[in-house]
């Protein structure tokens, strides 16, 4: 990848150039893979071993290269994927995607809050909303947009809901108000004004799936469903054989 990038438009014949960046494991290579499907490449940043992923993405005609930025938890440069992104951004670029996740909301905001002293229009991505409404978590998406002076969008990136929705808005035109914003606030205070918690029913089956995903119970609980796997699968055959493959050639 050229680390003086020209106007993406001019040398790629697309609209423009899109960075996808947020912490690691917020599904951000979901949403990269929603939004390009197959048509993406990857590549060591020059002079390192960091592996980045380049796509396209295609809306009604329009065309954008969305690259996604290594999964980095501060702009600070303490490793070699921090270093990357800051390349990438001082690169420079026509929009940031910044994806953040819902289930830990005010985590994800130092990133996103450290974004906006780049002189780039961004917009903001609430992914998992459907673990976080499991869990009783609400943001008021309008207030969050207000404060940080960029558009906020919602996704569950892995059921598809709302990618065609971004998808569109991509193309549009953004404006960068959070630069200029003479109001800053910290992760507290936004979470404070945004977050709320409400009372969930958790069904039985939900309750099960928390369990199953624990670093302890969940292994017994994969080796209890494994066991009793193979003994279907083994008695299963055994019944198979003694009742109707044996009498049949009897």
């Amino acid at each position: 990848m050229n680390c003086h990038n020209q106007t993406i438009a001019q040398e790629k014949n697309v609209e423009k150039k899109i960075l996808l960046i947020g912490n690691p494991n917020v599904g951000k290579s979901v949403i990269f893979s929603r939004l390009t499907n197959i048509d993406v490449t990857s590549a060591n940043y020059i002079g390192t071993t960091v592996t980045y992923y380049k796509g396209y993405v295609r809306f009604q005609g329009k065309k954008a290269e969305l690259i996604d930025v290594p999964g980095i938890y501060t702009l600070e440069a303490i490793s070699k994927a921090e270093e990357v992104a800051v390349s990438m951004l001082e690169e420079g670029a026509d929009l940031l995607v910044c994806v953040i996740d819902s289930t830990h909301f005010e985590r994800n905001l130092r990133l996103a809050l450290e974004l906006k002293k780049y002189n780039i229009p961004i917009v903001y991505v609430l992914n998992m909303s459907d673990v976080a409404k499991r869990k009783g978590i609400v943001i008021d998406v309008e207030k969050l947009s207000s404060l940080l002076g960029a558009k906020v969008y919602q996704t569950t990136a892995t059921k598809r809901e709302g990618i065609i929705y971004l998808k569109e808005k991509l193309f549009e035109e953004h404006s960068n108000k959070s630069v200029t914003d003479p109001i800053v606030y910290s992760t507290k205070e936004i979470a404070d004004q945004v977050v709320s918690k409400q009372e969930v029913k958790v069904t039985k089956l939900e309750k099960f799936g928390d369990v199953s995903m624990h670093p302890i119970w969940g292994i017994f609980i994969a080796l209890f469903i494994l066991g009793v796997s193979l003994g279907i699968i083994v008695g299963g055959g055994k019944a198979l054989r003694s009742f109707i493959l044996l009498p049949v050639l009897e």
